[in-house]
């Protein structure tokens, strides 16, 4: 009895030491380097398999502003009202075409490939349907024919009025979004200048994506290394874009936004390359979330993405007035769409300054609806859910070149926006959490249960020691 105190303690000590070694070393260690094997670009592998042959169901949809004043727009008596119509939803086909994997140089070589599939019934309409529509072209030829001379524009203007390009245009939803209309003029002008303005001479928002080879990235392989999967090394050949004023915005960061390297924490800046927009952009934690009963961080762009005055953001602005800069909540997009004064921002401008609201009389937007986010699984690094959302929108100026935009009023033109959100198969969210999930829950309660358990025994042994040397302490006074 006299060494029960000792053998507590001892054996809480050790139990202690063994669980601190087990729980926060031993295993952390082996899932770590069970992760390094399966979370690389390896022929054969899950990771790779799942990358090349998307499952996930991605559904594009788009919600597209239908112009109802189109006359009173051209003749100058007032800015544009605009009826947002949609979802029209498209369906992705996804694939990721390997061209190189080089296991000596860590690198994977790939192209990605897009198919749109048109759901009738997941969308509030027909592509059928008719939109009034800002012919987008001529606004864009009107803004390039400013910074040429007096001489250059009086001979593009005599040229340009003998084609025919209306301020507004009726098109099928189908032709605006994806099929297209051949525009004569841009293909002249393209023949002349020896610039490829548009595929095919050929305008429609989507016209570049759909059935088409994106330009090839090589990646990180996540062989050596595996924090560094997915990042891309070179896209096009190029280490940077060649588009913005300033070496940071042309930096190419991250991964094509797929696809994060795993141990992601709350602390944790992901960062992505997107070539729509010629520019790379990072996603910051925003809050715990879950799916399908997976638990995971919900990740967005940080408060200061759209803002032209943030110091990150102050090369996506070439201007040297800064008051020329669009203020807060839409940025240019200019230079990545060969000088057409196009800008992007959230839906119904999502946390921008009031004053786009005010002149294109969009209601307000709510984050649940209009704020990009993705959901991901932090041991892993796997995207649970994701939804991009953005908004497309046309600087419209009055022009004394054009005479479709000589009566005009100047505005910030909403084109359309849209919610592209992926999910993954029922299956796949069913093996993450009987692999992982369930599992890692269960070496979390049984970690604590032990370290709480060890702690007890050493208390209990402490204070039974107190407890017995004080009586003793007593019995010898006495």
């Amino acid at each position: 009895m006299q060494q029960l105190p000792g053998r507590l303690l001892l054996i809480g000590l050790i139990c202690l030491l063994t669980t601190i070694a087990l729980f926060w070393v031993v295993i952390p260690g082996a899932i770590r380097w069970q992760l390094s094997q399966i979370i690389r670009f390896e022929e054969g592998n899950e990771v790779y398999e799942e990358f090349t042959n998307i499952k996930a169901k991605i559904l594009f949809s788009v919600y597209i502003y239908n112009v109802t004043n189109a006359e009173d727009v051209a003749s100058g008596k007032s800015l544009p009202k605009l009826d947002e119509i949609g979802p029209y939803v498209y369906e992705e086909k996804r694939m990721n075409i390997p061209v190189n994997l080089d296991p000596e140089n860590d690198t994977f070589t790939y192209q990605s490939f897009i198919h749109f599939t048109f759901r009738p019934d997941l969308s509030a309409g027909s592509d059928e349907d008719f939109i009034t529509m800002l012919n987008v072209p001529i606004v864009a030829i009107a803004h390039e024919l400013k910074g040429m001379s007096r001489l250059m524009r009086s001979m593009a203007q005599e040229y340009i009025e003998s084609y025919d390009m209306p301020l507004f245009v009726r098109r099928k939803v189908k032709t605006a979004l994806f099929e297209g209309v051949h525009l004569d003029l841009v293909e002249t002008v393209s023949n002349l200048l020896g610039v490829e303005y548009m595929p095919n001479s050929t305008f429609a928002y989507f016209y570049h994506l759909n059935a088409t080879l994106s330009r090839p990235f090589v990646v990180n392989a996540g062989l050596k290394d595996t924090s560094k999967i997915g990042s891309i090394i070179t896209f096009d050949g190029k280490k940077a874009v060649d588009v913005w004023p300033g070496e940071s915005c042309n930096a190419i960061n991250g991964s094509d936004g797929s696809l994060y390297p795993p141990f992601v924490t709350r602390d944790s800046v992901l960062h992505g390359f997107n070539a729509d927009i010629c520019r790379s952009v990072a996603l910051v934690y925003k809050r715990d979330d879950e799916m399908e009963g997976i638990p995971g961080y919900r990740f967005g762009f940080p408060d200061s993405f759209l803002d032209s005055g943030a110091e990150e953001n102050k090369c996506f602005c070439g201007e040297e007035d800064r008051s020329k800069c669009p203020k807060k909540g839409a940025l240019s997009l200019a230079p990545c769409k060969f000088g057409a004064p196009l800008l992007m921002s959230s839906p119904h401008f999502l946390g921008g300054d009031p004053y786009y609201r005010e002149i294109t009389g969009l209601s307000e937007g709510n984050s649940e609806m209009h704020e990009t986010y993705a959901i991901i699984e932090p041991t892993t690094g796997i995207v649970l859910k994701a939804g991009a959302r953005l908004q497309l929108n046309i600087e419209m100026t009055k022009s004394k070149d054009i005479k479709e935009l000589k009566k005009v009023k100047d505005t910030v033109f909403p084109l359309f926006w849209v919610d592209e959100v992926a999910v993954h198969p029922q299956k796949a969210y069913d093996d993450i959490r009987w692999k992982m999930s369930i599992p890692l829950k269960v070496v979390e309660i049984v970690k604590w249960g032990s370290f709480v358990a060890s702690i007890l025994v050493v208390i209990t042994g402490g204070m039974i020691f107190i407890l017995r040397t004080r009586d003793k302490k007593k019995l010898e006074y006495y």
